[in-house]
């Protein structure tokens, strides 16, 4: 690119820019320097001293340059027509100098000298960051790239793995409160780990399992058999049982001459008995017909549903702990100790939430069931030990939140024929069949696993619960609506909800003598008591606040259940003692029904 002389005359190129202004002795520069009519500067310099350089600037602009004695270094510049500002930052830039101005003065520093400089102009300072959800551990690894050299990071409140205490790790004197993170650097670090921290300690999402474990157990039996036996010279009375004639006979029981005996069983030997048995006892001749139709259905329906954390494992057991014997043999001692095996349904899994929606599962379902059997152990003896009986499954799927996974289903089916029948007899054609017995079993099993994800909010979490507790609600008063009238969980409902009554309408005679009824039943109801205390005070203005607060924020429809919020420390329901009613007061009755006035 073309440049110009100090002259202004423009040159062809650096060589002939180079030849143009010679490199000049160290005490001839002036020449190097000059200053336009408008006040900018001219410079040509080439391998110069860069102390000397700012020197001689310092002289022909008549400013104060003061420059450190770390620099030093040569320079080779060409300015034309620049400013004074201008033409300084070049000649130090290229170096990696930097000018500092304070009043008329200007300092030149080298790079190290002007960052020890900023270092120690700045002041330290400690910051506690009180961590939610991030753990004391991630965040320290996330902070350190951002600290100085000399910043520090200290994290307290890493919870150790498992929550159920035992003996072993109970009492140590570890840190219980919330993890806090201490940063000690530079403000402008700190800041940084400030703002890094409000994006990655943020509340992990949820993921709400919602499972249909299905499990079908169909079990048919069927058998038939006709038994046939014939005897001769001896009688029926004299056998243990028609069909044991031949028996009888063959092991000596009968001591009899030119006995004759024909026995054809054909039911088959099974374990349960049949349903229909059909028996002809005639002379010589007995004919018994045994038929067997048994089906069994077994239906297992489980809907479990957990919620779990994102990316944490989550599991429910709807079953039993079947309980055995573990027994440790050395050569100087036994040992017993009780373990226990999980059967029933068990649901293992892990999700992994995506940005798009997308739900990663880790599942394993299961079912599973124990029988305890007894094995022979070497040396002689015997140990109790469980089988377990199971259908489970692994896998990683993926689906959208709020879609159902279809993970089974698991198809078994067991056909077994079992048949007696004579030789030779059992073989011609329509007859035959009277000469034999057969016996069928199948045994069909299906298993569906049905699974729903979905991602939950925390609103949708505290209306789901709000929603679990109405209908838990429900449920218990419409167990204590079935109570006895005589019972004194009714006797202290009446009294409570008659109280309340009276006190609304004004009548504080009626309200106060509803209200010792209830306390002389069971001395804890609070609010029996506050409104026996308002009763008698005479100013129930503050109660009554209360009240109506209660009951426009929907808890029930004017009856204080006192019952399901006893007094700490309250003992149990009381005899009902004498009551001495006023006359003209009612005796309590039965509560009213749902959207029902009250009675007077």
């Amino acid at each position: 690119m073309p440049t110009q002389s100090p002259t202004g005359a423009p040159s062809s190129g650096g060589t002939a820019a180079a030849a143009a202004v010679p490199t000049q002795p160290a005490d001839d520069l002036s020449a190097a320097v000059r200053i336009t009519d408008s006040g900018t500067f001219s410079i040509a310099a080439q391998e110069v001293e860069v102390g000397k350089l700012l020197e001689l600037l310092a002289l022909k602009s008549k400013r104060n340059i003061v420059a450190s004695d770390k620099v030093t270094g040569k320079v080779t510049v060409n300015l034309y027509d620049v400013p004074f500002e201008q033409a300084l930052d070049a000649i130090l830039a290229v170096n990696g100098f930097s000018a500092v101005r304070s009043g008329t003065f200007i300092y030149v520093y080298s790079r190290t000298e002007r960052e020890e400089m900023e270092r120690a102009q700045l002041r330290r300072e400690a910051r506690v960051f009180v961590l939610q959800y991030l753990a004391a551990k991630d965040a320290s690894e996330f902070i350190q790239p951002l600290l100085s050299p000399t910043g520090s990071v200290v994290a307290r409140g890493e919870v150790a793995p498992g929550f159920i205490p035992t003996s072993e790790d109970g009492g140590a004197d570890d840190y219980a409160f919330t993890t806090k993170v201490v940063v000690n650097d530079f403000p402008e670090n700190v800041a940084a780990v400030d703002a890094l921290l409000k994006e990655l300690d943020v509340p992990p999402r949820q993921v709400r399992v919602e499972a249909t474990i299905l499990r079908t157990t169909v079990d048919e039996s069927n058998a038939y058999g006709l038994d046939f036996t014939a005897i001769g010279n001896i009688d029926f009375t004299q056998v243990t049982r028609p069909l044991a004639a031949f028996d009888n006979l063959l092991e000596g029981v009968l001591q009899t001459n030119r006995a004759q005996s024909v026995v054809m069983d054909n039911y088959p030997v099974l374990d349960r008995p049949p349903t229909l048995k059909v028996g002809i006892i005639s002379n010589d001749v007995a004919i018994f017909i045994r038929v067997l139709d048994e089906v069994t259905d077994t239906t297992v329906l489980a809907r479990p549903t957990v919620t779990a954390l994102n990316r944490q494992r989550a599991q429910v057991l709807i079953g039993e702990k079947v309980a055995y014997l573990s027994t440790t043999q050395t050569q100087t001692s036994t040992t017993q100790d009780v373990q226990f095996l999980d059967t029933g349904i068990k649901l293992t899994f892990r999700p992994f939430i995506s940005p798009d929606g997308q739900i990663r599962m880790e599942l394993h379902p299961s079912i599973s069931s124990a029988r305890l059997v007894d094995l022979k152990v070497p040396g002689g003896g015997e140990a109790t030990v469980p089988n377990e009986f199971t259908q489970e499954l692994r896998t990683n799927v993926r689906v959208k939140s709020g879609q159902t996974i279809v993970l089974g289903g698991l198809f078994r089916e067991d056909t077994s024929v079992d048949r007696r029948q004579v030789p030779w007899l059992s073989d011609i054609p329509i007859i035959g069949a009277a000469f034999g017995g057969q016996a069928d079993r199948t045994k069909r099993e299906e298993i569906i696993f049905l699974l729903t994800p979905t991602v939950f909010e925390d609103k949708e979490l505290y209306d789901k619960g709000a929603e679990s507790l109405d209908i838990v609600e429900a449920v218990r008063v419409g167990a204590r609506a079935g109570l006895l009238p005589f019972s004194n969980d009714q006797f202290v409902a009446d009294y409570q909800r008659q109280a309340l009554d009276a006190y609304r309408v004004g009548d504080m005679k009626k309200a106060l003598w509803y209200a010792d009824n209830a306390v002389r039943i069971r001395p804890s109801l609070p609010t029996m008591i506050r409104l026996r205390e308002a009763a008698r005070s005479g100013d129930g203005s503050h109660f009554r606040r209360q009240l109506d607060t209660r009951l426009a924020g929907g808890e029930g429809d004017g009856e204080v259940d006192d019952a399901a919020d006893p007094l700490p420390g309250a003992g149990a329901p009381m005899s009902l003692p004498p009551i001495d009613e006023p006359s003209g007061l009612p005796t309590p009755g039965p509560l009213p029904a749902p959207n029902e006035e009250p009675a007077p």
